[in-house]
């Protein structure tokens, strides 16, 4: 029995990090005390268009993509009083709505053999119904199922229906998603990224949004410390480092996508977390417990729609390794 339980079951990094990307959080004493100037943020935020390929002005930095989709949906809540979303989906969304006084509306999700998928006709048909402006939430890949969607998707909603506001939550994806480009060129979406999970650098609260209206007001005056912008550059310049991490996640998902477990079900995921649905319901909470206490790792466990789930943050092999012996733990009470 570990000593101690690490915990899979937030938003963290358990890969190790540059060293360049160390060297600038731990180098500068000082730089907690202090403000970054102003041409530091500059220097990010050039650094950040020119790898995304977007024009700066296109560019809108926050602490965390959770910061910057607050100040949107404030933003928008003058025009708009509802929101829709997929049902399956990051309850905070739903949490932030109802504290601005939107009207929820959650489309049922889709279901494959293996994955979830968002109903771009059921989105179609819902929109349809709305003649005022309203906001809608996608998120690729999706939290916490894991599925992606189709840029295209999105932007033949946005085209069709320009009255109401998309964003797109990407902070889950590649920092260059297809979807950047859309939120370039359309007036109507808005993405959404952020440092936090492809970077695997929640602790510095670095986010950004990416579109053509956002407004200034929400550029960031005294904004982030030295160290975080710094550090930032630098994990933007080993791109190559973080991608092989993801890599390496995604490939275990797709190891245990191919992997039968009795009474459980694998989804696919494209994110770096991975979802398990739990059928057998000998496998109960004491089980679940007893087994982080054996092999000293927790999982996220909660249910929806009166299904059970657990929900895994991924890492490097070792980690992966014993997520794997968890499961086929779990798999023998079942």
């Amino acid at each position: 029995m570990k000593n101690e339980i690490l915990a899979l079951d937030r938003n963290e990094n358990v890969f190790p990090h540059h060293p360049d990307v160390l060297k600038a959080l731990f180098q500068n004493p000082d730089s907690a005390s202090k403000y970054a100037s102003k041409n530091a943020h500059t220097e990010l935020q050039q650094a950040l268009s020119e790898f995304l390929h977007i024009q700066p002005k296109h560019l809108t930095l926050g602490h965390g993509g959770e910061d910057l989709l607050i100040k949107i949906l404030t933003w928008l809540r003058r025009t708009s009083d509802t929101l829709v979303r997929l049902d399956f989906s990051w309850q905070t969304y739903v949490d932030m709505a109802e504290g601005l006084d939107y009207q929820v509306h959650s489309i049922p999700y889709s279901e494959q053999p293996a994955t979830f998928a968002t109903p771009i006709k059921e989105f179609q048909n819902h929109l349809s119904t709305l003649t005022a402006p309203s906001v809608v939430i996608f998120t690729t890949p999706n939290n916490p199922t894991g599925h992606t969607i189709e840029p295209q998707d999105t932007e033949r909603l946005a085209c069709h229906f320009p009255h109401h506001t998309f964003i797109v939550d990407a902070v889950y994806d590649v920092p260059n998603s297809s979807h950047v480009p859309i939120a370039t060129q359309l007036n109507n979406v808005i993405a959404i990224g952020s440092f936090s999970k492809f970077f695997g650098l929640p602790g510095i609260r670095m986010g950004y949004a990416i579109g053509k209206n956002i407004p200034n007001a929400f550029q960031l005056i005294l904004g982030f410390q030295p160290c975080a912008i710094e550090a930032s550059i630098q994990a933007l310049r080993h791109v190559q480092d973080y991608s092989k991490n993801r890599e390496e996640m995604l490939s275990f998902s797709q190891h245990m996508l191919n992997t039968p477990l009795t009474g459980m079900k694998v989804f696919n995921s494209s994110a770096s977390f991975l979802l398990i649905e739990i059928l057998n319901q000998s496998i109960n909470h004491e089980i679940i417990q007893s087994t982080v206490a054996k092999t000293g790792i927790r999982p996220k466990v909660f249910s929806h729609a009166q299904r059970q789930f657990l929900r895994w943050g991924l890492g490097p092999t070792e980690i992966n390794n014993r997520i794997f012996e968890f499961m086929k733990i779990l798999e023998t009470h079942a």
